[in-house]
């Protein structure tokens, strides 16, 4: 994920390979038109609350826990997995200032959120592992450097890193 040379632009590889660029037009695309959605922008607050529970419940399938809309909406599910997904997932808007100043701090405080009933208090917040902590360093310097990747392509990698 690192640049080649001093001021590379540290996306442009993956930006590079076949199809990304046209898998992230596309998404982009629906992104913008979702967000002209008259419906959509009339119901606002109950579109945001939805996507942020589907958002929670697809962060806990990658997490390897599968549960459904219904049981989500019908209360808090006992699994550390799942609750620290929707703690995630409610507190991403918050972030977005420290996420623009100090992305890793960011990172740390999602990462405490998501593994609150996981892991002791003494490693939330921490990569797991030396080779974690090098991975985060190098994307904090991606993160650091111009890119000309759209910021929906940075988004994913992030996700996808973490």
């Amino acid at each position: 994920m690192t640049a080649d040379a001093p001021g590379a632009d540290p996306f442009a590889g993956i930006m590079a390979q076949p199809g990304v660029s046209d898998a992230v037009a596309e998404a982009r695309e629906v992104v913008d038109r979702l967000a002209g959605h008259r419906a959509l922008r009339r119901h606002a607050p109950a579109v945001t609350a939805e996507s942020a529970l589907r958002g929670a419940r697809a962060s806990a399938a990658l997490a390897g826990v599968d549960v459904t809309l219904s049981e989500l909406r019908e209360g808090p599910p006992g699994t550390g997995v799942v609750q620290g997904a929707l703690r995630v997932t409610g507190e991403t808007g918050a972030l977005l200032n420290a996420w623009r100043q100090a992305p890793m701090q960011a990172l740390a405080r999602l990462h405490s959120l998501a593994a609150a009933d996981l892991v002791p208090a003494q490693e939330r917040g921490r990569p797991a592992s030396p080779i974690a902590a090098a991975r985060m360093q190098a994307l904090a310097a991606a993160l650091g450097a111009q890119t000309a990747a759209p910021a929906v392509a940075v988004a994913a990698l992030v996700h996808g890193e973490v």
